[in-house]
């Protein structure tokens, strides 16, 4: 997760000396479920606290993710958020579904807790790439007058491979990219070659592929 962080080089009051810096260093464990962890590297790394740092959880909604696995990401979403605002950083969060298109589960501006948000329910195949544009479009977008557009920082949660072929799926990654936000990628569930090379493909221009996590308990 080192790409949430802000390198002290490339923050904008550095050169006057007026930014504060510091460091977030989370566990190398975050629970997931009572039985699950993930297991990730520290954020390690200066970030200037007098920037606001703008967080999107986007999450696999497709019927399989319905109960214990949505519980379990959105929880973990939340610890990261918490760690974050631990150390005096200004997070804004939303969170997007995603499976046949997409759906706004929490706008930035929007003051609800990310772990009491609801599986929409309705949706049930898997799209990322229609995800990602349905994200760029709604989200991370000018016409959405709560995004700001800078310091933006995504994760990918995926249980299942998109139904889009790859060279589908490398163009709306190539769109994608245009927003500047960074993005990271988790596989949910057991290890799948074909996920694993697609979660790989839409985080490659950030280099944050972050790997699989275990079935959640129920």
């Amino acid at each position: 997760f080192e790409g949430l962080c802000i390198p002290a080089d490339r923050c904008p009051h550095s050169a006057t000396g007026a930014g504060k810096f510091g460091r977030i260093c989370a566990p190398t464990t975050t629970t997931l479920e009572e039985t699950t962890t993930i297991t990730k590297t520290e954020f390690q790394g200066s970030f200037c606290i007098r920037d606001t740092i703008e967080v999107v959880f986007m999450i696999d909604c497709s019927r399989s993710t319905q109960g214990a696995w949505f519980d379990a990401v959105t929880k973990f979403a939340q610890n990261i958020v918490d760690d974050m605002e631990a150390q005096n950083a200004i997070v804004k969060t939303a969170v997007v579904g995603f499976a046949d298109g997409g759906t706004i589960l929490k706008n930035f501006d929007e003051p609800i807790a990310i772990s009491s948000l609801s599986h929409p329910g309705s949706l049930t195949i898997a799209a990322m790439g229609r995800g990602l544009k349905f994200l760029a479009k709604n989200i991370l977008s000018s016409e959405n007058p709560a995004y700001q557009g800078s310091n933006t920082r995504v994760f990918l949660f995926a249980d299942d491979a998109t139904t889009e072929d790859n060279t589908e799926l490398q163009r709306r990654v190539d769109q994608f990219r245009e927003t500047g936000a960074l993005m990271a990628t988790v596989g949910l569930g057991n290890q799948d070659a074909v996920l694993e090379s697609q979660l790989k493909l839409v985080s490659s221009y950030s280099q944050m592929y972050l790997g699989f996590v275990g079935e959640p308990s129920e």
